[in-house]
């Protein structure tokens, strides 16, 4: 066999290595989204996993690790790289419905059972609601949409943009909270967040901007058209 051939016939094993180590990880990550979705974080157990994807507990230990932290850390990437997965380029700051947190609200709404989960994790390696805040900032451009709505003199100048993308972030977590306890539900959800982005915009808008801003606490929430179903 000639170096060329043994290089290529190498390459192919470890490709199928690797689609085999990825079906296994995606296996896992399934069975752990729908443990998680119908009954809860303690569910999470080796046990319950080797049970629903027949693995066996070695297998599921050489790709998680031992320590349950790996299961849930890996469930929170998960559900992070969904939300992410949103194309930004559709979003914008003053159309209903289409603004980064109400993109995230959908896409909460289109498994609710799982993201209420997830939502209430307690992951202290990984905290899913504080790596939430950084993707609505960065991965869904709400700070580079605040940027801009100061540029075409919407928002004040000399607006703080971090501290204001941070604020709007925490005030989407804590509504979220508040859903994924069952205290309010998919409408007021929906609603409770358009008002409170639009309310914390009107305090650094410009007159027009304020006009925008009322306008838009004055529309009915509309549902974003884009999120990523999975199940």
């Amino acid at each position: 066999m000639s170096l060329v051939a043994s290089a290529e016939q190498k390459e192919r094993s470890v490709d199928r290595k690797d689609q085999r180590r990825q079906e296994t990880v995606d296996r896992v990550l399934q069975a752990a989204r729908e443990l998680l979705a119908t009954d809860g974080e303690e569910a999470l157990t080796l046990r319950k996993l080797s049970a629903r994807t027949g693995l066996s507990p070695n297998t599921i230990y050489a790709h998680f690790g031992k320590q349950r932290s790996g299961i849930v850390g890996a469930v929170i990437a998960d559900a992070l790289t969904d939300i992410g997965d949103v194309d930004d380029k559709e979003l914008d700051l003053f159309e209903p419905g289409r603004t980064p947190w109400e993109a995230v609200v959908e896409q909460f709404l289109s498994h609710p059972d799982f993201y209420r989960a997830v939502t209430l994790l307690r992951s202290p390696e990984r905290p899913f609601k504080h790596e939430l805040r950084n993707l609505i900032k960065v991965g869904l451009g709400a700070r580079r949409l605040l940027s801009e709505a100061v540029k075409d003199g919407v928002l004040k100048k000399g607006t703080d943009l971090e501290f204001l993308s941070e604020h709007l972030s925490l005030l989407f977590g804590g509504i979220a909270d508040r859903w994924a306890r069952h205290e309010v539900d998919a409408d007021a959800f929906r609603s409770h967040v358009l008002y409170a982005v639009y309310s914390a915009l009107y305090v650094n808008a410009t007159a027009s901007g304020r006009k925008r801003c009322e306008r838009l606490l004055q529309a009915k929430p509309a549902r974003s058209r884009r999120t990523r179903t999975k199940g």
